[in-house]
C-alpha cells in the first residue's frame, strides 16, 4: 500500500507521493488497528456494564418500594384487627344493653 500526502491509498499519479509501507510500518499500522478494536470493545463492554448496573438499580429500587408497601398495608392491617378486637362483642352488647320492650 502507498503512503500518500492525501491519506492511505494507491495514489492517481498526481498525489504527492511519501512512500510505501512495507515492513514495520505494516506491522504498525496493524498493531494500532488492534488498539483501536480493543477500544472499541472495552467500550461496548463498560457500556453494557453500566446498563446492566442500571437494571439492578431499577430493580433494587422497585423492590424497596413494594417493601415499604407491604411494610404500610401491614401496618394498617394491624390496626384495623386491634380495632375490630376492641369493638364490643354480641355477648357483652346483650348485657350492657337491655332490650327495649
Amino acid at each position: 500500500m502507498t503512503v500518500t500526502a492525501n491519506g492511505w491509498g494507491a495514489g492517481d499519479g498526481r498525489s504527492n507521493h511519501v512512500g510505501t509501507v512495507t515492513g514495520a510500518g505494516l506491522y504498525q499500522r496493524r498493531a494500532w488497528r488492534g488498539v483501536v478494536v480493543a477500544i472499541a470493545a472495552i467500550l461496548g463492554v463498560r457500556r453494557d456494564l453500566n446498563e446492566f448496573r442500571l437494571k439492578v438499580a431499577e430493580e433494587y429500587a422497585s423492590r424497596e418500594h413494594l417493601r415499604e408497601v407491604e411494610l404500610r398495608l401491614l401496618d394498617a392491617t394491624n390496626k384495623l384487627s386491634d380495632k375490630f378486637e376492641a369493638l364490643p362483642s354480641k355477648k357483652n352488647t346483650a348485657t350492657t344493653h337491655p332490650p327495649n320492650d
